[in-house]
């Protein structure tokens, strides 16, 4: 049967209820109900959608260049979004023109998810570690790793660097100070407390990934602090210029993203909402 006949049954069928057909392009309906009319869509029970649509979502950089080049095949120029904070982006297939503004219901969305590396390294550096964490974290991800001093690799081994680390011990001082008065006497202590290891300790590390599938590789540098009170040793890692890098890490995913697409698309900072 087809599409023809199909459309004169249904208008037969809406005449004999008194139900009355609206001129869309999707076929619709008022249908008469006991709480009032309302407009039904007849796509459902047709052979097939009257136009294609749908949403695609993606954490892969990749298959959303590869599925964004797939669909716009004879559609000229489509519309993208990208919003480099959030590492997201958006492409809309049908969004049309302010002149001939199309449903925007068809599009392709990614969100850039962070590799197991980068997301461990932003763990690190958010927590104190005691001397068993950290030393455990740099035996987890030592291929990622290089000890350096004053910014430079030093040629020590992650061996020797996590032996070091397992080694701080905690070092007291107390000075006093007594002074005799006529009317009295004045004591004063101060203690000192320093955190020191048999084997030397690095400045920090150099810590090198991929933050994201699909974009470059990026070098992290690390500073590694200490803090001690009596007999604890809390050890930190630092980022050096975070901020820095998260905008650089920004700009390459939007550098990617505007080669892979090329001229099929017109990509803009923002967000879109329809």
């Amino acid at each position: 049967m087809d599409r023809s006949a199909i459309d004169a049954i249904v208008e037969l069928a809406l005449r004999a209820d008194g139900t009355r057909s609206l001129d869309t392009l999707t076929p619709t309906v008022i249908l008469h109900t006991n709480e009032g009319e309302r407009i039904v869509s007849l796509e459902p029970y047709g052979a097939g959608r009257t136009r294609f649509r749908g949403t695609y979502a993606t954490g892969s950089l990749p298959s959303f260049i590869a599925q964004v080049l797939a669909n716009v095949d004879g559609r000229g120029k489509v519309d993208g979004f990208i919003e480099p904070e959030k590492m997201q982006a958006v492409v809309f297939f049908n969004l049309g023109t302010a002149v001939s503004p199309g449903h925007g219901d068809h599009r392709s969305t990614l969100t850039l998810k962070k590799t197991a590396a980068f997301a461990s390294l932003l763990t690190a550096v958010s927590r104190p570690h005691t001397q068993r964490s950290l030393a455990e974290w740099i035996e987890d991800w030592r291929e990622f790793l290089t000890p350096v001093t004053d910014g430079q690799p030093n040629g020590d081994t992650i061996a020797k660097v996590i032996a070091a680390v397992r080694d701080i011990t905690v070092k007291t001082a107390r000075e006093v100070t007594n002074v005799e008065r006529d009317l009295g006497t004045t004591t004063s202590a101060m203690a000192s407390i320093d955190a020191q290891s048999k084997h030397v300790l690095p400045e920090g590390f150099l810590f090198e990934t991929e933050p994201y599938a699909g974009l470059p590789k990026r070098t992290f540098t690390l500073r590694l602090g200490s803090q001690s009170s009596d007999d604890k040793i809390v050890l930190t890692l630092r980022i050096q210029q975070a901020e820095s890098i998260d905008e650089k890490i920004a700009q390459d995913f939007e550098k990617v993203l505007r080669d892979g697409l090329g001229d099929t698309a017109n990509l803009s900072l923002g967000t879109f909402s329809v």
